[in-house]
């Protein structure tokens, strides 16, 4: 792989892991934290969206293809990340 490709899927995991950590902080009502943490909280919900799934045996729904290896199924990464901006929330709404 090029480094040019490369560079485009590393962009586009960034900004999907903004917008789905973006959204799930707005469906869970948690305030902003900033750019950095919004991706942060985007990438590890949607890994724990995709191990859900994973360990669950259910069907991938809502793709998004980066190339013909690279799948990035959208609506498991959303369930994930807002579970646990939901468990984050409550962490700190107990302190």
């Amino acid at each position: 792989m090029d480094f040019v490709a490369f560079l485009i899927k590393f962009i586009a995991f960034i900004v999907i892991a903004f917008i789905i950590g973006a959204i799930s902080s707005a469906i869970v009502g948690l305030s902003r934290k900033g750019c950095f943490i919004t991706i942060i909280i985007g990438l590890i919900g949607a890994f724990i969206g995709n191990i859900i799934s994973v360990v669950l045996h259910l069907p991938d729904f809502l793709i998004f293809r980066l190339s013909k290896t690279i799948e990035i199924p959208l609506m498991w990464s959303l369930i994930g990340t807002v579970l646990f901006v939901w468990i984050i929330s409550l962490a700190i709404k107990r302190k």
